[in-house]
């Protein structure tokens, strides 16, 4: 009788159905990392964006009359141009589209007394990407200045 090695047709199939479970829950877990990897991005440059506009805000003397004159209408607030060198008002970066409100509130109350000369600024930065399904990304930055 000959001896023949080998594996037969069932025992392949059975080993090609096991890999291919593991490929496909490889390929969910790389689906996964990219939308968690794509928030991420957005989180970021969001964030990114809004703490410049409130750096260049802390950056004006104290004296500047942004921080003496309150938001008429607390909400939404008043729109702050992040592009200040075109006539937009919005910034684009990576493909997304910012825009900002601040909020601008003279004699801010701390612990629940209102100190004069000082200022809270609410900046609300929205980015929108209008090419993804994904909701905007909203960060919110609240900051003190001394109007000095």
């Amino acid at each position: 009788m000959r001896s023949e090695a080998g594996f037969t047709l069932i025992e392949l199939l059975i080993a090609v159905a096991i890999l291919a479970v593991g490929l496909i829950g490889t390929l969910s877990m790389h689906s996964t990392a990219l939308q968690a990897d794509s928030f991420a991005q957005r989180t970021t440059s969001a964030s990114g964006v809004a703490r410049a506009a409130m750096d260049e805000l802390l950056s004006r003397p104290g004296s500047d009359v942004l921080f003496r004159t309150a938001t008429v209408n607390p909400a939404p607030g008043d729109t702050f141009d992040l592009d200040p060198q075109s006539i937009a008002t919005t910034l684009a970066v990576q493909g997304i589209t910012y825009s900002a409100t601040i909020q601008v509130f003279p004699n801010a109350v701390v612990n629940g007394t209102s100190i004069t000369d000082l200022t809270a600024l609410v900046l609300t930065v929205v980015g929108n990407d209008v090419s993804s399904i994904a909701p905007p990304r909203t960060v919110t930055l609240t900051e003190l200045k001394r109007a000095l």
